[in-house]
């Protein structure tokens, strides 16, 4: 991923109007947990690409992964961005705006709801990886494992024998991440912990403060 960004960050410089580069910014810097630079990024994307369902999505998805209680002060650009992604992000098959929609829900804790939309995502485009990581992601704050073990199941069919290479090095943090989620929800914190040993996705200090987490939630189940 690092390598990524640093070619994306060039190819940015080269093509200041790329707004494709920008969106794999963005995109990388909010899987990595550097929200102002992914909605930095994300926002000068939108300002080249307003109505593009692929800029709409990121944007709203850095927007969605802000900590809950700074989302209220977002809520009416959300809110506008969700009609605009509605608009034009179901066209031609896709789910673009359900999917989205679906995190923005669970993100409220509206659970049942967040459900029914991954659903529906799922059943109008079955094979999309961010379908099966969010749908793995809901149903395990639902607290039905099998289905997120399921999820999981299909993210790593797309990650190792699906995706191209640059997608792959992508797809495959969230799925190590949700895959940790489900080992250490499971009980089983002590293989959770090790998969923040690959150094290849992880740095040191992104490991730390996971594994940090992960002894929390250790120590909070025994009490």
């Amino acid at each position: 991923m690092p390598q990524a960004e640093e070619h994306f960050r060039k190819a940015r410089e080269e093509s200041p109007g790329n707004f494709s580069a920008l969106r794999e910014l963005a995109s990388i810097c909010k899987i990595r947990g550097e929200l102002d630079a992914a909605e930095t990024f994300a926002r000068q994307a939108f300002d080249t690409a307003s109505d593009n369902p692929y800029i709409l999505d990121i944007l709203l998805g850095v927007l969605i992964a802000r900590p809950r209680n700074k989302l209220g002060e977002h809520e009416p650009e959300i809110e506008n961005l969700f009609g605009k992604l509605e608009s034009v992000g179901e066209e031609e098959g896709r789910s673009f705006y359900t999917t989205r929609r679906a995190e923005y829900e669970l993100r409220h804790g509206r659970v049942d709801e967040a459900c029914r939309l991954i659903d529906a995502a799922a059943s109008k485009t079955p094979g999309i990886f961010d379908i099966h990581a969010l749908r793995a992601e809901i149903y395990l704050d639902r607290g039905v494992k099998s289905v997120a073990s399921d999820e999981i199941e299909k993210m790593k069919r797309v990650v190792y024998r699906d995706s191209p290479a640059g997608e792959r090095r992508t797809n495959l943090r969230r799925l190590l991440e949700i895959e940790a989620t489900y080992l250490a929800t499971s009980g089983n914190y002590e293989a959770a912990k090790k998969i923040y040993g690959n150094r290849g996705v992880f740095t040191e200090k992104e490991a730390q403060a996971e594994i940090k987490n992960i002894d929390y939630e250790q120590a909070m189940k025994k009490r």
